[in-house]
């Protein structure tokens, strides 16, 4: 009995009532307040592009990997409840300061993108899911059987779309999965010319692989060998520094900087940056005088902060090895985005 008590299942039947879920929603929302007053981030990923229900499966996780703290609450255990927001809050510290657990909670946070994915697109009247008897998950428009197949190869090659964000926490919405799994769906039928062609879903994880980031360091993705999560791309890629996947990279993390940027930000970063314009221009474009350099200096730091983990683009790493072609690439891809939104250019 005491051993039902501690499994994931019992935990699982527990939490199925509403008043106990309630109350861990109101621990994660609590802990995700405390967050943004300490401005703590999760590792690679801007505290604003967090939500409560990102720390509420933080929390989740926290729970499966205790059993102590978890059977404690199965129990009807009031003090372990009171003392769950202390027990998350430390979690999310070690979290930030520790490699081991980044990797981790990375890990975690694909099984869940995967599984979202799964989820959304079940419940979606856009696409269709299949299980092959090789226990392969196909999604496509109709249960027609398609006439083509596409190559992976392909597949790889289909540009990442500017109006969706780069960044795991921004694109992991219901919303956001569908439109580029629409987009991916579409470019995959044009190649083909095949209006029922099924994606292995799989496939549709190592593309997104490819640019959106899950980490704040190029070479700590998770790798597994479980059947039912894909690898992520990569992680052999960036280790092999293969120059396409490099600059497929930087593209993210451009789309990435781009999108954290607010609409006045992006005005100051473009004029000042891209355009190189003198103060006095740049004040009369945006009919402004005061706080302008103020915004452009606090920008530059975001951009130094943000670029630090990729330790051979940062001009602030130090790092006599450092290719200025990179970082040219990186500027010049945020620069067109820049220039498309405020110039239509």
């Amino acid at each position: 009995m005491g051993k039902d008590k501690l499994s994931p299942q019992a935990f699982e039947a527990w939490l199925k009532t509403d008043k106990n879920r309630n109350t861990l929603k109101i621990i994660a929302g609590k802990t995700y307040k405390k967050m943004e007053l300490n401005r703590l981030n999760l590792p690679g990923v801007d505290i604003r592009l967090t939500t409560p229900d990102d720390i509420f499966q933080e929390l989740m996780i926290f729970l499966l990997e205790n059993e102590g703290v978890r059977n404690g609450l199965i129990v009807g255990g009031t003090e372990t409840m009171k003392r769950l927001h202390g027990f998350l809050w430390h979690r999310l510290l070690d979290i930030t300061r520790s490699a081991e657990a980044n990797q981790d909670i990375y890990k975690d946070t694909w099984r869940l993108f995967y599984r979202h994915i799964l989820d959304v697109m079940g419940k979606s009247d856009q696409f269709v899911k299949t299980k092959t008897s090789s226990r392969v998950i196909l999604f496509g428009r109709t249960h027609e059987s398609p006439r083509a197949v596409v190559m992976m190869e392909d597949l790889m090659d289909i540009g990442y779309p500017q109006d969706l964000p780069a960044y795991f926490q921004a694109l992991n919405t219901k919303k956001n999965i569908l439109r580029l799994a629409g987009y991916f769906w579409e470019q995959a039928a044009q190649k083909t010319q095949e209006p029922h062609i099924q994606l292995n879903v799989r496939d549709f994880m190592s593309w997104i692989g490819q640019y959106v980031n899950l980490s704040n360091r190029i070479d700590s993705y998770p790798e597994t060998s479980d059947d039912e999560i894909p690898d992520n791309p990569l992680a052999k890629a960036c280790q092999a520094h293969e120059d396409v996947m490099k600059k497929k990279h930087l593209t993210a993390w451009a789309n990435n900087f781009y999108h954290l940027l607010k609409d006045i930000e992006k005005k100051v970063f473009y004029y000042y940056e891209c355009k190189e314009l003198k103060h006095k221009d740049v004040a009369e474009l945006m009919d402004k005088k005061g706080n302008l350099s103020y915004r452009r200096d606090k920008i530059r730091d975001r951009l130094k902060a943000f670029l630090r983990p990729l330790d051979w683009v940062s001009p602030d790493h130090g790092n006599e090895q450092i290719d200025s072609a990179d970082f040219k690439f990186f500027r010049d891809n945020l620069c067109n985005l820049l220039s498309t939104a405020i110039e239509g250019a």
